[in-house]
C-alpha cells in the first residue's frame, strides 16, 4: 500500500490512543518507517545507467518489514516517547499495522496474494500463492 495510507493509519491510531503531539506523532512515524527502504529508488534511478548501478532499491525492498525492525523502532520510539512504555506498545502495533495494510494490498478479488517475486508457496513459482 501507499505510504500515505501507512501515514493516515498511524495519524488515526496515534489520535487514539497518543496522549500529547509527541506520542502522537511517534506512533505515526512507527507505522511509516518501513517504508524507508523504498528510499533506495532514488539513487537506483539516478545510477540506472551507469557501469555500476545502485540496486538498492530492487535487492532490498521491504528489508525493514520484520520483527526485528519493528522491535528497534519500538524501543527508539520509547526514548522519543519521554520513557513511556505505552506509545511504545502502540508504536509496535502500529508497525504491524503496516505489514498488515501490505498484506490486504497484495489480495486481489478472488482471495489469491498477488507477489512481485516467485513465491516457493505456489509450487509453480508464477507469483501467486492461493488464499485458502
Amino acid at each position: 500500500m501507499s505510504p500515505i495510507t501507512h501515514f493516515f493509519t498511524g495519524w488515526v491510531l496515534g489520535s487514539v490512543v497518543g496522549s500529547n503531539k509527541r506520542e502522537r506523532a511517534v506512533i505515526t512515524l512507527a507505522a511509516v518507517v518501513p517504508d524507508l527502504d523504498g528510499l533506495g529508488i532514488i539513487p537506483e534511478f539516478f545510477t540506472r545507467h551507469s557501469r555500476h548501478p545502485l540496486l538498492w532499491f530492487s535487492q532490498y525492498h521491504h528489508d525493514l518489514h520484520i520483527l526485528l525492525f519493528a522491535i528497534v523502532v519500538s524501543f527508539f520510539a520509547f526514548f522519543l516517547a519521554g520513557r513511556r512504555w505505552r506509545p511504545a506498545i502502540f508504536a509496535f502495533i502500529g508497525f504491524h499495522l503496516h505489514l498488515v495494510e501490505d498484506l490486504v494490498g497484495l489480495m486481489d478479488s478472488d482471495g489469491q496474494f498477488r507477489t512481485c517475486f516467485p513465491s516457493a508457496l505456489d509450487g509453480l513459482g508464477a507469483g501467486v500463492v492461493n488464499g485458502h
